[in-house]
Parts: C-alpha cells; structure tokens; sequence
C-alpha cells in the first residue's frame, strides 16, 4: 500500500514489514510480525494521526505451514503503527 505522503509498505512472508521510500527506493523502516502477513495492509486517520495496520496470522493451514518454516508458529493479529506525526 503507497501512502500520500510517499511512502511504500508491504508485509512479506518472511514476516517482516517494510516502507520504502518512493522517491529514492530505501527502506525507511522495518520490523518482524508476530506471523507471516494475511492480507493487505490498510492505511486510516484517527484523532488527527495517519495509521497503518497489517493483519498477520496463522489461522491458515498454508500460512502455519510458512510460520512453522520460519522457525515460530506465530499468533494470529493485526498490528498497527502510528506515522510520523507532522507536528
């Protein structure tokens, strides 16, 4: 998912979570998820901030059977992340 303000996120199934740079293709962040990602990442404001939140879990016998792999059976969540705030 690309975010107005030019960034780039997408949860891979090595369980981590990145953003790119759009503008020179760096990565800006980048963290592991409690289980392989389970769909789409989505972006909303709430009280003024923007958020991004990405559902991982481990519900899905493929997506267990890839968590297994990596070494962790993994939980079934969604995390969310606050961006930089512009104040």
């Amino acid at each position: 998912v690309a975010t107005a303000g030019g960034l780039l996120f997408a949860a891979n199934q090595d369980r981590q979570f990145r953003a790119w740079d759009m503008d020179d293709g760096k990565v800006v962040f980048e963290t592991a998820l409690p289980s392989v990602p389970g769909g789409v990442p989505a972006v909303y404001r709430a009280g003024g901030r923007q958020y991004i939140a990405v559902p991982a879990a481990s519900y899905n016998p493929a997506l267990a059977a890839m968590a297994s792999i990596a070494g962790t059976k993994g939980v079934n969540s969604i995390v969310a992340f606050a961006l930089p705030g512009t104040d």
